[in-house]
């Protein structure tokens, strides 16, 4: 599925969105986009759909729809998209969050997803999206001739 808006010169965050129903779809969309108007959305409907959709360019950030899934149906899901070059931070919303076990298999504790209700999304998103942004825009810096660290190209003013 093509992305639902162009993306804009610069930075803008490539989110992956994993839902059943086309109005969990939409509702991750808009609140993404309400705190970063000019991400790049990619939507699926099921699990089986995102590796596809990860080899091209791996998303920032994976969204998925949890109501009623265990953590063991996703445990496949989230191993796989460890192993991409650049994982995505992934987080889990749903009514009734499964909050992944603290022991046992699973993804090492800081590649844990974040489970969360849909209330807790918007406030979650304000603070994770320009974080994302914050965190790019540091990879983008490169060492100058002295090993200090000099500003990306688009910000350098030529006099």
């Amino acid at each position: 599925m093509p992305s639902s808006r162009p993306r804009a010169a610069g930075w803008a965050p490539r989110i992956l969105v994993i839902a059943d129903s086309i109005h969990a779809r939409k509702l991750f969309a808009r609140a993404c986009l309400h705190f970063e108007p000019h991400a790049e959305i990619l939507a699926a409907e099921h699990p089986a759909e995102v590796p596809p959709l990860m080899l091209s360019e791996p998303p920032d950030l994976l969204l998925m729809e949890s109501d009623g899934d265990r953590p063991d149906r996703l445990e496949p899901l989230l191993q796989w998209v460890q192993c991409v070059v650049r994982p995505p931070l992934v987080a889990l919303v749903g009514n009734q969050p499964v909050p992944w076990p603290a022991t046992g298999p699973g993804p090492s504790a800081d590649a844990r997803p974040v489970c969360m209700g849909w209330t807790a999304l918007p406030p979650w998103l304000a603070v994770t999206l320009p974080r994302l942004r914050c965190r790019a825009e540091l990879a983008a810096l490169r060492p100058g001739a002295f090993g200090d660290t000099t500003r990306p190209g688009h910000l350098v003013t030529t006099v």
